[in-house]
């Protein structure tokens, strides 16, 4: 959905009763200070609460809200109950003063007093208090109702982003607890105080991820944005192995995002089944690129996702990242596992994700490759530059921007880049396929692997949907358009692309791509690309979405390299929707030798923080604010 991040109300300086309204399922909806709330029944893990001393006479009411405190010493002064309950308030996006009406004490260390100084400050709050939480366990400080009940800070504003948001009650340890769909077009996130700061065992902490919808998650369909495919199968057994790494390290799975249907790119025209999600960034129209754009343009638009997951077979984090001005990785190809995950090719897909800063894209990452290979870290003492394929980036706005930060990388590494030819570096090799020029012998390989596994690893729905209904299943034209292709191709020419893959991945890891050696690739568009502009039929320009011929990406999606798509820069534009000037992000990309994903990583924060550039992108419609008239 298009739009910057959605607001807290503004709060009253004497918080207002609660108003409750019951929902369906374990649910009851709670609006404290005019923000609506969601409380699970289940009552959290960690003891019954006896409330004893300093609660109001008014009628009793079990969903009354409520802050717990946890204490440490023996004696409470206004000044440590003000510093926490502000630190409370300004960390937490869910936290409101509407929850002071009831300050439950608690300590690990015997008991405690309040000065008086302590309680005119909670008096000037409007609150009651006890300081007698019995069997508390290890209930942390944060909103709770009164029953001592989780609660969730609704936003509402987000159902185009996110198609089917999941709610789960996240401090349980019962292992058998699913992810249940809700059943509002509402996002529940919640509170960050219910989560412990970030530790070497779990250094995702409360981190809060927005999951593309082609990940299984325990509990939930999963639709692939096609629905006669979220109708015909039921909710998955278990979450992906990659999704629940990241849950083992402390991330909170918050929602799943929009993608093209079965991952696959199609124009923003093209969607039926629904609604392509918004770009956020510049006039808020335009396209958000390829299949993981849920993941991308959800993160853009709002601070209450943290981080996102996405795939990508030959652009499909790269892309998006582009456009709506994101870190995003894709990996070396099987790094990760991707059980769990469907497919769209398993000789390229890989999974992947996105950050809005460069610190938060590194620790996700290197508790997601926990257990893989990785070459040590290193600067690069080559860094080269394909000439061929940034010459559509020379325009008067965009590579003006990308010459000087390339100008100050080199200086930063202390080497020159390198212009390249890799016709060249094939050329020269003994390869038997050599005196074939690359751009030839690769023209149709992407293409032929990706069409005919399309085609194939969708046989079994189409069958189980005929035979459920007695029809076939309903899919965008970009898929049928897929299919029609992909069952033209025989087995043999299928293997003989397998091969030519196999081919020249050998190729780029033994003449090209050392530990030491980065490329500079473009990514996104030098120019805007407004999401109404219809491009054509899938028959009339479907072909250029299908990895025919050779390009950029054919460096990581057959050679199984990690790209790394970072923003330096923003361009301005006017918009033909808006008729103003608006900013769009630059974002170019860095690849380098298998697995060293996360040096990739550190070579960029390196490159930004040396050259005084932003290491973190802001939500909505400018990528870097601090930079507009810059």
């Amino acid at each position: 959905m298009g739009g910057g991040p959605v607001l807290k109300a503004p709060q009253p300086q004497q918080p207002r009763r609660p108003t409750i309204t019951q929902s369906p399922r374990t649910m009851i909806q709670v609006t404290i200070n005019g923000i609506l709330y969601l409380v699970d029944q289940r009552p959290v893990a960690g003891g019954s609460v006896q409330i004893q001393d300093h609660v109001p006479s008014q009628p009793d009411t079990s969903l009354s809200p409520a802050t717990i405190l946890n204490v440490k010493g023996t004696l409470i002064d206004g000044e440590w109950l003000k510093a926490e309950i502000g630190r409370m308030d300004s960390n937490d996006d869910v936290f409101n003063l509407g929850f002071t009406t009831l300050v439950l004490f608690t300590s690990g260390e015997g008991s405690f007093d309040i000065t008086p100084d302590g309680e005119q400050y909670l008096r000037s709050l409007g609150a009651s208090w006890s300081t007698s939480l019995v069997s508390a366990g290890q209930i942390p400080s944060g909103p709770y109702i009164r029953t001592i009940h989780m609660a969730l800070w609704s936003h509402l504003q987000s159902v185009e982003v996110v198609c089917r948001p999941q709610w789960r009650l996240h401090t349980t340890s019962d292992p058998d607890l699913k992810y249940d769909p809700f059943p509002f077009d509402l996002i529940p996130v919640p509170s960050r105080l219910y989560f412990d700061p970030p530790t070497a065992e779990k250094p995702l902490s409360g981190l809060r991820l927005a999951i593309k919808d082609i990940y299984d998650l325990k509990g939930v369909r999963t639709g692939c944005s096609v629905r006669d495919f979220l109708c015909l199968y039921p909710p998955a057994n278990e979450s992906a192995v990659s999704i629940q790494k990241l849950v083992n390290y402390g991330a909170v799975p918050i929602g799943k995002t929009k993608t093209t249907q079965f991952a696959s790119g199609e124009g923003t025209m093209d969607w039926v089944d629904y609604q392509c999600s918004f770009n956020p960034r510049g006039d808020r129209y335009q396209a958000t690129s390829m299949s993981s754009v849920g993941s991308a343009a959800g993160l853009a638009s709002y601070d209450w996702i943290d981080s996102s997951l996405g795939t990508d077979t030959f652009g499909s984090i790269l892309w998006p990242a582009a456009s709506q001005g994101l870190f995003g990785l894709r990996p070396t190809h099987k790094i990760l596992d991707n059980s769990g995950v469907l497919r769209l090719s398993e000789h390229l897909d890989t999974v992947g994700h996105f950050s809005r800063s460069v610190d938060d894209f590194f620790t996700l990452g290197q508790a997601w490759f926990k257990g893989t290979a990785q070459h040590p870290f290193q600067l690069p003492k080559t860094i080269l530059f394909p000439t061929q394929f940034w010459e559509p980036y020379q325009t008067e706005w965009f590579s003006p921007i990308v010459e000087k930060f390339i100008q100050d990388l080199e200086r930063v590494l202390g080497t020159q880049r390198i212009m390249h030819d890799i016709e060249t570096d094939w050329a020269s090799t003994t390869l038997p396929p050599c005196d074939i020029p690359l751009k030839e012998y690769l023209a149709t390989t992407l293409s032929t692997i990706q069409l005919y596994d399309c085609y194939h690893n969708n046989a079994k729905f189409r069958n189980d949907f005929e035979t459920a209904n007695g029809h076939s299943p309903y899919v965008n034209p970009m898929i049928r358009f897929k299919w029609n292709l992909g069952a033209r191709l025989s087995k043999e020419c299928y293997e003989d692309a397998l091969e030519r893959k196999r081919i020249f991945n050998d190729f780029l890891s033994s003449n090209v791509f050392k530990p030491d050696t980065i490329m500079l690739l473009p990514l996104g568009s030098p120019s805007p690309i407004y999401r109404d502009t219809y491009r054509g039929s899938p028959e009339e320009t479907g072909k250029r979405m299908q990895g025919f011929g050779f390009g950029s990406v054919s460096f990581t999606a057959l050679g199984g390299l990690p790209q790394v798509a970072f923003p330096i820069g923003q361009y301005s534009y006017k918009s033909s929707i808006t008729n103003q000037d608006e900013v769009l992000p630059v974002v170019i990309s860095i690849v380098g030798a298998k697995h060293t994903d996360l040096s990739i990583i550190k070579i960029i924060k390196h490159a930004l923080e040396e050259t005084q550039r932003p290491t973190a992108v802001s939500t909505g419609k400018v990528t870097f604010p601090d930079l507009v008239g810059v």
